[in-house]
């Protein structure tokens, strides 16, 4: 099964999420990501790897949601500071062009 069920939620932990949903900043409604008391924004939960990145993923296991051009971008930078980073798409291949889909296969099997 792919995506996240509201009905039956995975529970995972991360030291550092980011949410890349394009060139704009969109927020997903994901309980704990938001502004407030309650929320991680800011405080490990970022959309942007290039401005949060070297501080919030230093050592960590890091996540990025998205599969585009941007997502694949920031999951990219980001394995020059985190201990490991999970690019979580929701379909069952990535919407990024075709070079930048492989610049992720590359980088994963170990080629860069």
């Amino acid at each position: 099964a792919h995506g996240w069920d509201p009905e039956a939620p995975e529970w995972m932990t991360a030291d550092t999420v980011i949410i890349a949903t394009g060139a704009a900043a969109k927020r997903l409604d994901i309980p704990g990501t938001g502004d407030g008391p309650n929320g991680f924004w800011q405080r490990g939960v970022s959309a942007c790897a290039v401005c949060d990145g070297a501080i919030m993923a230093k050592d960590t296991q890091s996540f990025v949601i998205g599969g585009g051009d941007a997502a694949c971008e920031e999951a990219l930078y980001l394995t020059k500071f985190a201990s490991e980073v999970h690019l979580v798409v929701r379909r069952d291949a990535l919407r990024a062009s075709v070079v930048m889909a492989n610049r992720v296969k590359e980088h994963r099997s170990g080629g860069s």
